[in-house]
């Protein structure tokens, strides 16, 4: 029963693949490809044929090849002497180059010594969090210090200003008691 279930399963895969006339169980196991590939080959030929900057790109890919390919220079290239000077051209940058790659060589135990770095930063990471905290909470003491200093100034030159005032009405009632006895002592003496 099962195995009924399967090939009716196969049958209908292998007529949506091949076709109505493809059935790969009957007596043919094998259908002819060479006639599709040929079908197809043909086919693909005249589309080609047709189509001039298609022919245009296919004619171009060997050339396309040939300069990709990395002996390409190499054959019909530079003699060696040329090469040669070429390298001693080249000389001073040859050799900067050269010392920065020892630098690097030579630094190379400062970045490998990076893990260990990383081991300390993780050691200390508790204690950078309690000082960020305790630099937060003074920066928070420090403005409400500037804030209740600010009052206090405010509230000082209020008072200040209420005993300048005073000091100038003192002065001139002072100034006027001193007028008014003036003028009755020099009554009194001219008199």
């Amino acid at each position: 029963m099962a195995t009924e279930v399967l090939r009716k399963r196969i049958t209908t895969l292998e007529k949506a693949v091949l076709g109505t006339e493809g059935d790969i169980l009957s007596s043919d196991p094998s259908p002819p490809i060479v006639p599709y590939l040929t079908e197809f080959a043909q086919s693909l030929g005249n589309a080609v044929e047709k189509r001039e900057r298609i022919r245009s790109i296919l004619r171009d890919v060997s050339s396309i090849d040939t300069f990709l390919d990395p002996n390409f220079g190499e054959e019909r290239g530079i003699p060696l002497s040329a090469k040669g000077d070429i390298i001693l051209a080249q000389k001073d940058v040859i050799l900067k180059t050269n010392s920065l790659l020892e630098r690097v060589d030579k630094s190379k135990g400062v970045l490998d010594q990076s893990q260990e770095l990383e081991k300390a930063v993780r050691h200390f990471e508790p204690k950078f969090q309690k000082l960020a905290k305790i630099q937060v909470d003074q920066v928070k003491k420090e403005e409400e210090l500037s804030h209740e200093s600010l009052e206090l100034i405010q509230k000082y030159n209020e008072i200040i200003e209420i005993v300048s005032k005073s000091f100038i009405d003192y002065d001139n009632l002072l100034s006027k008691a001193e007028e008014k006895n003036s003028w009755i002592v020099t009554v009194s003496i001219t008199s």
